[in-house]
């Protein structure tokens, strides 16, 4: 509930409060006075008929004493009935009055005063270094935090910033708990304060540097690329920032920065992790669209260069994310194992690639053994290279010709069944 609303709330109480009490008096003392007036015309009526029976020699001067003396002590009893009555009648709209002041004035205090977020509240903040943590290990990927921890969380961190908005430690939880949940936007706004109030800070020019880059837009890879080679001068050692400008250098398309960070920190990485083999696939990428074939100075390249195209029939088969599998097999033999293969991330087509010795899946087992070859094309919504149905799939068959890259074009034009 609003203070607004609260302040009207209370205010038309007050009012409807008044009413029930004051308007039963104000009644009662109407009536009260109608009563006194009819009371005494009343008696003033007897007394004139008193005085007429007397004056007539109905009754004594001493039954018109006592008569008048029993009218009088009549008044005064009415007189105090009506007041008691009125006493009395106005006890039920008192005590009504004042049930509803108690039932009302305790909704609204209830409904003002959030009893149950309030408590929420200061559980939340006597554990908020608990949950800050268990937060970073989220953030890292390290563990896991439940939906009703987040929301006592975001009441703690936001409470804090209410108190101390200069506060750059809660700004940095917030960018985080917001990176947890996917809201990129609110994260790098929360970081972009937090760096501001305390540029100095490694861990909190790591975090939006990281959020910059999650976001994938031109202007904040730049940004992050500006605040991670700062950071790496002050810690030259970090193979993690290394390996963050190395993804940024992709995928801005800087070529030469993405081969200099990864091959500073290759020889520590395991080359079956994906993010190592997402990084080998994205230079590779990059190589070929600058038009960089790999040559061994020693000896000339057996293989090929191909260009893959879609026909615009299968245009609207092509999934949102995917794979392209690029392969040369033995045409003359019935065993199609391929002797080299290069996949890249689905993207936009015509690409070319290289096949060469280089790509081969065994070692004893590679295109300059084959004479003849078919090269096959295929796009794939998942990474597994076997065959399935509704992946788009063009092939040709080529002479293989040693010592030479021969160029090729293949045009992906069915859909396997």
């Amino acid at each position: 509930m609003s203070w607004p609303l609260f302040y009207s709330v209370v205010a038309g109480f007050l009012v409807a409060l008044f009413a029930i009490i004051s308007l039963p008096w104000l009644r009662s003392r109407d009536q009260n006075r109608v009563d006194q007036v009819r009371n005494a015309q009343i008696v003033k009526q007897r007394l004139k008929e008193l005085e007429r029976e007397v004056s007539e020699g109905l009754i004594s001067e001493d039954d018109k004493t006592l008569a008048v003396t029993e009218l009088k002590l009549a008044l005064v009893d009415e007189s105090g009935n009506g007041e008691t009555g009125s006493v009395m009648n106005s006890k039920t709209p008192l005590l009504v009055g004042l049930l509803l002041a108690f039932g009302i004035g305790g909704w609204v205090y209830y409904q003002a005063n959030h009893i149950g977020e309030v408590k929420q509240l200061v559980d939340a903040t006597q554990s908020v270094e608990q949950l800050s943590a268990k937060l970073v290990g989220v953030v890292d990927g390290n563990s896991e935090i439940s939906p009703q921890e987040l929301q006592s969380l975001t009441l703690a961190i936001r409470q804090r910033l209410r108190d101390t908005p200069e506060d750059e430690q809660a700004w940095l939880n917030l960018g985080r708990l917001y990176m947890s949940i996917g809201f990129s936007e609110q994260s790098i706004a929360s970081f972009k304060r937090a760096f501001e109030l305390a540029p100095e800070q490694p861990t909190i020019r790591l975090s939006y540097a990281q959020a910059l880059m999650l976001s994938g837009t031109e202007e904040n890879l730049q940004r992050a690329e500006r605040l991670l080679t700062f950071e790496l001068e002050q810690q030259p050692a970090n193979d993690n920032i290394r390996l963050m400008l190395t993804v940024i250098a992709t995928q801005l398309g800087k070529l030469e920065a993405a081969e200099s960070y990864f091959e500073q920190i290759k020889g520590r990485m395991n080359p079956d992790a994906p993010m190592y083999q997402t990084i080998v696939s994205s230079i590779q990428e990059l190589r070929q669209q600058q038009g960089i074939v790999e040559v061994d100075s020693e000896a000339p390249q057996t293989g090929f260069t191909v260009t893959i195209e879609l026909a615009a029939k299968l245009m609207s088969k092509v999934p949102n994310e995917g794979f392209i599998f690029v392969f040369a097999q033995d045409a003359e033999s019935p065993m199609k194992l391929p002797a080299a293969v290069v996949k890249l991330p689905l993207q936009s087509l015509p690409v070319t690639v290289n096949l060469t010795q280089a790509n081969a899946m065994m070692p004893n087992f590679t295109i300059e053994q084959l004479e003849k070859t078919t090269l096959v094309a295929r796009i794939s919504a998942d990474e597994d290279v076997a065959t399935r149905g509704g992946e788009l799939q063009g092939s040709l068959t080529e002479n293989v010709v040693m010592g030479r890259m021969v160029a090729a074009r293949i045009m992906i034009d069915k859909e396997i069944e």
